[in-house]
């Protein structure tokens, strides 16, 4: 059986990055109660006793490009809960496929990642512009279909044969009649 592509892997690395970028991010700034804008384009590296080596420069890019969307309540700075609503809500509404290559990419060299960027126009099926995780497990299933249907072809029924044995149906008949005259 083959591996059905599902996109939840996907989103769920984009959730993972962002929520761990956050992490760091907010360690290396001593804040608990949330990033500034200016927290994540200037970390302190250096007092805040927190290494920087785990904070993954892409995902703190990205949280720095998009800090008006991810600070849905506009009051400057990015909490824990608006990191959770932004994964929840990319996860409805999906991956743009600059979202796709920036938040997917760290542990994308796989062949799911690949395969979702290759084909994107193809998976978008409702032509938004996003992927959704249903629109790549319906890819997925469409590709699987596709592999079997090559792999078992159809056969023309049109002058086939269908043989039975009718003997046995004609001697339990005969022995009925056999058994209601004794």
């Amino acid at each position: 059986m083959t591996n059905r592509i599902s996109g939840n892997s996907l989103f769920a690395q984009a959730a993972s990055g962002l929520n761990s970028s956050f992490y760091y991010l907010s360690l290396l700034s001593g804040t608990t109660n949330g990033l500034t804008l200016d927290n994540i384009l200037h970390p302190d590296t250096e007092n805040s006793g927190a290494s920087a080596i785990y904070l993954n420069s892409t995902f703190a890019q990205y949280l720095a490009k998009n800090f008006n969307y991810i600070d849905m309540d506009g009051d400057g700075t990015i909490t824990q809960t608006d990191i959770t609503n932004y994964s929840t809500q990319l996860y409805g509404t999906g991956l743009s496929y600059a979202q796709l290559s920036q938040l997917c990419a760290q542990g994308g060299s796989g062949s799911l990642y690949e395969t979702v960027l290759n084909n994107f126009q193809y998976i978008d099926a409702n032509h938004d512009g996003r992927v959704t995780s249903a629109e790549i497990s319906a890819y997925g299933i469409e590709q699987e279909k596709e592999q079997m249907e090559s792999k078992y072809p159809k056969y023309d029924l049109k002058g086939m044969s269908i043989f039975h044995d009718t003997t046995s149906s004609v001697s339990s008949t005969t022995e009925a009649t056999e058994e209601e005259q004794v």
